[in-house]
């Protein structure tokens, strides 16, 4: 064979085998397997060849979402040089909410679940909520009656609760209002008070709870949340007697986290600092496991696609850009008490900001000024005091008055008024308020690392 014809067949096997290259399957069909908190994944690629083997490839990296910061919310980043220096660490985020856990009654550390509950104890939580005295009425302007009160009193079975309760494990599954006694029907202090008096808070998609009593008509539970405890309707919880099921939402170890104001697909409502399970994803989408009440009221899961727009791997880094980025993007949202009507009041606009970087918050005003960050009391100071503590503060903080807290963003250059962001009140959207006055202030809390 001479040397000119070897060449030439050489060339033939090296185009033929560039060709058979191009028909393998892109990186595009890479399934992932996430699995543990810091993401490190294994990744396989099919290789769709009548052997049907396998090989490891790398993952594909995706760029974290960028901050969408609006005009107004940019007028305070570009009085910082600093804006993107990570504020407190993950680490330190998670060694905050231990603190919190310890300090704080009302919080409790729902992934440890007893056993048992005493009467003593379900007694307790039932107390937490107040009944209303009436006259209250209702949305029409129609009076409560007593009748009708008492009944719901009753259905509460009290008097029937055994010396132990055993516990069962519950996933909300339904955007579901949290009520001091188990009844829909507003209370309201008159015919045109806007206020509902039984609502406590709101439980958002994928949280975890006690269950640990049930009304006599079965259509409410008594559930401890990680910082409520309250009348739910059971249409909205699935329960399980599977850990690992539950665990799954509970505490997963792969997630993302919403980071938008609110996301609604189809009949799935998801408020900001919502996490769920993390399947997979690509460039356009996070595929997520969304908890699901099957028939018997047990707890299932369906897969979700939520665009990446929406959500962030794992949480935010706080940085003073993102806290600003996610403040904002409440801004025009209405004001809704203890969350009704899916909007957001004031202590809820400050724990779902605050939700989308990893911390845990009491959910009344009353218990998080005197825990979180680091709390000052300045209750009774001067003007001049309070403004002195103000304008040293450097990371993000919250202000709080009696029963309303308020993001503090910064004194205006022009103008001198101390400026803040807020969920106000029934009527009003979340908004910037400025304030020449700081009389009435109780405390300051900045989120930062703070000796103790």
């Amino acid at each position: 064979m001479t040397k000119k014809l070897l060449i030439s067949m050489l060339i033939s096997v090296l185009f033929l085998s560039s060709c058979l290259r191009e028909d393998l399957p892109s990186a595009e069909t890479t399934q992932v397997t996430y699995q543990t908190d810091e993401f490190e994944s294994d990744t396989t690629e099919e290789n769709t060849t009548e052997e049907n083997t396998t090989e490891e490839s790398t993952m594909e990296e995706y760029p974290a979402p960028v901050p969408v910061i609006s005009e107004s919310a940019r007028v305070w980043l570009d009085l910082r040089s600093d804006a993107d220096g990570v504020v407190m660490t993950f680490e330190e985020i998670a060694e905050e909410n231990d603190r919190v856990l310890a300090e704080c009654d009302v919080m409790t550390d729902v992934l440890t679940v007893p056993d048992a509950l005493s009467s003593d104890e379900i007694r307790a939580h039932i107390g937490r909520g107040h009944i209303p005295n009436l006259p209250k009425y209702d949305t029409d302007g129609s009076k409560i009656t007593k009748e009708h009160l008492s009944g719901v009193v009753e259905s509460m079975g009290e008097g029937s609760i055994p010396e132990s309760v055993t516990l069962r494990r519950g996933i909300v599954t339904i955007r579901a209002n949290l009520r001091s006694v188990p009844d829909d029907k507003p209370y309201r202090m008159s015919p045109d008070d806007p206020y509902d008096t039984i609502q406590q808070t709101e439980l958002h998609v994928a949280t975890p709870v006690w269950v640990i009593w049930e009304s006599t008509d079965g259509e409410y539970f008594l559930v401890v949340s990680s910082n409520y405890s309250g009348w739910v309707k059971a249409e909205c919880i699935a329960l399980t007697e599977s850990l690992e099921a539950w665990e799954r939402f509970a505490a997963p170890e792969s997630f993302v986290t919403v980071i938008e104001s609110s996301v609604k697909l189809d009949a799935t409502e998801l408020d900001m600092g919502v996490v769920l399970p993390l399947i997979s994803e690509d460039r356009e989408y996070f595929t997520l496991s969304l908890p699901v009440r099957g028939e018997d009221g047990s707890l299932s899961e369906t897969e979700l696609k939520l665009p990446r727009s929406s959500a962030v791997k794992g949480y935010l880094d706080f940085t003073y850009e993102n806290f600003i980025s996610q403040a904002f993007k409440y801004e025009g949202i209405m004001y809704s008490w203890g969350g009704l009507d899916s909007g957001v009041d004031c202590s809820g606009f400050i724990s779902n900001v605050l939700r989308t970087f990893g911390f845990r918050l009491p959910r009344d005003t009353k218990d998080q000024q005197t825990v979180v960050g680091a709390s000052i009391e300045v209750r009774g100071k001067t003007h001049g005091e309070i403004a002195e503590l103000l304008e040293s503060t450097s990371g993000p903080t919250a202000v709080y008055y009696p029963g309303h807290v308020l993001f503090y963003l910064g004194r205006g250059a022009d103008d001198g008024k101390y400026y803040f962001i807020h969920a106000p009140r029934i009527g009003e959207a979340v908004s910037v308020t400025a304030k020449t006055s700081l009389a009435g202030m109780t405390y300051i809390c900045e989120f930062t690392v703070a000796e103790r």
